[in-house]
Parts: structure tokens; C-alpha cells; sequence
């Protein structure tokens, strides 16, 4: 069943990529659980300031749990989310690259989905409704819980507004994402749309509130960090002194003169505002993180709550969560201003002894690397070891 369903998407990467290139806006939904039709179906409705996504076929009585019950953000995405550059391939890179805020609800007989903002043309976007995890879901054939991998393959649905002919890729997140920044803060993440060209230096500029220019100094182009489909990049900042004041409000803007990699100008529809904070000069400290662990079982979220921002793309890839030598198979995300880390299991929860392994490579918006306290481990005078990696040893019972 996973091989069909990963046939599945490879074959709505290939519609949309042929959809994409006649300029028609793409709208499909798979059902990839199993090889027969589900009831489930996914649709969209884009309006000039945000978008709906709505779930269809779900049964009475989950929908009745569902509206007599007051769930949380963390537990609503985990049944429905939306991403942002979505790749139609699990296994492409970027998969789930970032999630799209919103609210959710119970409409009548469908569970709706609204994003905060408009959604960007020539960004993909992916929906996924995992129905094992609604209430009742015992009730629900092949989507019950203690089944194989095959009773776990979310419902996806893709959406993406065509860029206009001519025009190139489309900035859609900026982070660090949190509005108060250190005064010293190391990089930059710029995400986008389609693939780019190196060199951040000239096209990227950063301006007071007062309008006047703030010499960014970026490296040349051998200082980027791209991942392997340059839509992602990371733009170090050099040390400088009173580059960011404390108190003041900045706006990063990305200028049209940078160029995809098809040569097109590139559209700055995307500006982050934010103030500077005092400079950040401590480092995080993993045992005073908040480790939320879930009830053995159960598929709910495995959380962890950082004690302050952590560089989000070190942090998706450098948190690791061990099971008696095993890593731990599921989905993690980074999000809440890069303060909050999730891992969503692929099987249910299982009692016993496990680890959370973290890179040393670990660091806060300002660079400072984990240290603070003996997981890291700190000496008697508080100079923090440089160890091969941190473990914090938990039970689940």
C-alpha cells in the first residue's frame, strides 16, 4: 500500500507539473491511503485575502466529537495542515517545508481550514487530512489505529495559483519568524518558490523605519548556504557592531534585480518587519527546554518548548529522538518562532526508556551553541564542554 500510494504522488507531481507549465491553476486531490477510493475529498476555496481549505465524508459522530470538543492548535494540525512549497515527492528534498498558519473549525459537516494570509501565485501549496486521527477513528476502515504503515497515509490535495508569464519565483517565508530579533542576530533564511541564482549580495536590502538603508555586508556567494533545490537559502551576517539597535524597528526587503534561475527578476512580495532586542549572548540551555511527552499508545505529538529561539533549519535537522539504539520514525516541525519542536510517530507510541539526541551544531538566532548546564556538559565554573552530541535520557509509562 505505501508503494501504490507513492506511485500516487509521483503521478500528481507529473499532472501538476504539466497542468503548471499551460498556466492552469491546479486543484487535484488524491486519496493515497489505499488503492480503493476513499470518502474523503478535499477542497479550496481562494479568495483575495486568504483561502479555505474544507474536508468533506467525515463520519457523524467524529464530527460531533469534533464540535463539543475545544482541541488546541497542536492537536488540529495534526488532522488537517497545510504546507507551503510542498513537494509532491516525500522523498524529494523539502518535503513539508513549512507550515501555513490559520484556524479551524467544524462547518456544518465538514472540518474547514482558513490561512491567516492570501496565498502566493506560484507557490505550491499541499494539503493533508489524516483521518486516523479523528475521533472514532476506530470506526473508520484501514485508518484505524495498530494497522501497518498502510493505515497511515494522509488524504493530500495540491493547490497552486500560477505566477503571471514572465514573472519569476515568488519569496514565500522569511525567517527567523518571531517580531523581536537579537541586535546580533547570524543569519537570514530566505525560502522561495522556485530555484534561484546565488548571490544574495545587492538584492537584499534592509532599511530603519525611518527608510534609511543599513549596510547588510553579506559574504560573497561562496558564504550562502542553498539546499539541493536552491529554494532555500541561508544568508550569514558578519559581525557588526551597531548594525541593529536596540528598541529600533527594521524591514528586510528582497529587491526585483535578483534574478531565479531561469533569469527572471525575482517578485519582493514578501517584506519581514521586526524590532531589535538586546544582543543575545547566552546560550540555549536543553535542561531547562519543556519536554511534553505523550501518553504511550497514542499517536499524539512528542513536544519540546526551547527556553529561547533556535536557527530553524539547524533545528529541524539536528534534533533526533532514539528508541534502544533505534531512531524514532515520524514527522518533526519546527515552529511558534522556532521555540517549539514536534515529532508526530509514525506507529503509536510505545512505553519504555528513550533518548533526545542533539547536535552540538545546535544554536540560538545569535550563534551561541547549546551549553548551560550538564547535559551540555558544564563545568563547575559554567564553561560549557564541547561534547559529540547531547542526550537527554526520558520514559514514556
Amino acid at each position: 500500500m505505501v508503494f501504490i500510494a507513492q506511485c500516487l504522488l509521483r503521478l500528481a507531481g507529473f499532472v501538476r507539473r504539466q497542468r503548471r507549465a499551460g498556466g492552469a491553476v491546479v486543484a487535484a486531490w488524491l486519496l493515497a491511503a489505499t488503492a480503493q477510493a476513499q470518502p474523503f475529498a478535499i477542497t479550496w476555496t481562494v479568495g483575495a485575502d486568504s483561502a479555505v481549505v474544507e474536508v468533506e465524508g467525515i463520519w457523524k459522530n467524529s464530527l460531533e466529537d469534533l464540535a463539543r470538543s475545544e482541541w488546541p492548535p497542536e492537536l488540529w494540525s495534526q488532522l488537517l495542515v497545510v504546507f507551503a512549497e510542498g513537494e509532491l515527492d516525500p522523498g524529494a528534498p523539502g518535503f513539508g517545508a513549512a507550515f501555513v498558519p490559520g484556524s479551524w473549525r467544524v462547518d456544518g459537516r465538514k472540518v474547514r481550514f482558513e490561512t491567516l494570509a492570501p496565498l502566493q501565485p506560484g507557490v505550491p501549496y499541499r494539503a493533508e487530512f489524516r483521518p486516523w486521527r479523528l475521533p472514532g477513528n476506530g470506526l473508520i476502515p484501514n485508518f484505524g489505529g495498530g494497522g501497518g504503515a498502510s493505515g497511515r497515509m494522509p488524504v493530500y490535495s495540491f493547490y497552486e495559483i500560477p505566477a503571471r508569464r514572465g514573472e519569476g519565483a515568488a519569496l514565500a517565508q522569511i525567517f527567523p519568524s518571531a517580531n523581536v530579533l537579537p541586535a546580533n542576530l547570524r543569519a537570514f533564511e530566505l525560502h522561495f518558490s522556485a530555484p534561484m541564482k546565488r548571490g544574495a549580495a545587492g538584492h537584499v536590502r534592509l532599511r530603519r523605519a525611518d527608510g534609511a538603508e543599513v549596510p547588510l555586508a553579506l559574504g560573497g556567494t561562496e558564504t550562502e548556504v542553498w539546499n539541493s533545490t536552491m529554494t532555500q537559502v541561508s544568508l550569514p551576517l558578519p559581525a557588526a557592531p551597531g548594525r541593529f539597535k536596540a528598541g529600533e524597528t527594521y524591514t528586510l526587503e528582497i529587491l526585483p534585480t535578483w534574478l531565479d534561475a531561469a533569469a527572471r527578476p525575482v517578485r519582493a512580495e514578501l517584506k519581514k518587519s521586526f524590532r531589535a532586542g538586546p544582543p543575545d549572548r547566552v546560550p540555549p540551555d536543553p535542561e531547562a527546554w519543556d519536554l511534553r511527552s505523550p501518553p504511550p499508545g497514542t499517536y499524539m505529538a512528542l513536544e519540546i518548548v526551547f527556553d529561547e529561539p533556535l536557527e530553524r533549519d539547524a533545528a529541524s535537522r539536528l534534533i533526533r529522538l532514539r528508541r534502544e539504539g533505534e531512531i524514532v520514525s515520524g514527522e518533526s516541525s519546527v515552529s511558534g518562532d522556532e521555540r517549539r519542536w514536534r515529532l508526530m510517530p509514525v506507529q503509536p507510541w510505545r512505553p519504555g526508556d528513550y533518548e533526545l539526541v542533539l547536535a552540538p551544531a545546535l544554536a540560538d538566532l545569535a550563534g551561541n551553541p547549546l551549553g548551560g548546564g550538564p547535559a551540555a556538559g558544564a563545568d563547575k565554573s559554567g564553561r560549557a564542554a564541547v561534547p559529540a552530541q547531547i542526550v537527554i535520557p526520558f520514559s514514556l509509562r
